[in-house]
């Protein structure tokens, strides 16, 4: 797996971190890992859907409020909606995080990013808000890769 290190420049804000340009240089990525999901336990969404938490040369490295989704239908529904757009890719496929792991090309600004991010969520409650227990249960029983 490749490796990266980083520089960490992480303030204590109201209880929770907030992140400001972590650049990456020998820190492997991997949501997997306790310790590594650990260590961003505590960001500060400051109210927003995504923020990006880290990056390197090539990517920026976001993660993603799941609590923000209420229930699996919204999640599956909004990782297939993130599939489809191509910009962003999801690294973390536990769907029982509240925190979820994304990487998209640098060459795409981290603002574009969080609202696209931010779009997309708000798809995924529309469709949410559209739809029955009963359509939600069938959708999922035909698109859920997440079992």
């Amino acid at each position: 797996m490749k490796t990266f290190s980083f520089s960490l420049m992480i303030a204590l804000l109201f209880g929770g971190f907030a992140v400001s340009a972590q650049t990456l240089e020998n820190l492997e990525i991997n949501p997997q890992d306790p310790v590594f999901r650990k260590k961003y336990e505590n960001v500060d969404f400051n109210g927003k859907f995504s923020v990006q938490v880290l990056k390197d040369n090539t990517n920026n490295y976001f993660l993603v409020d799941f609590s923000k989704l209420k229930d699996k239908y919204e999640k599956v529904f909004f990782l297939s909606l993130v599939f489809r757009n191509g910009k962003v890719v999801n690294i973390d496929g536990d769907l029982k995080q509240s925190k979820i792991w994304f990487l998209s090309d640098t060459m795409n600004s981290v603002e574009e990013i969080n609202n696209l991010l931010q779009n997309l969520k708000d798809q995924t409650s529309k469709s949410s808000n559209a739809l029955t227990d009963d359509q939600k249960a069938k959708w999922l029983l035909e698109n859920d890769k997440y079992k």
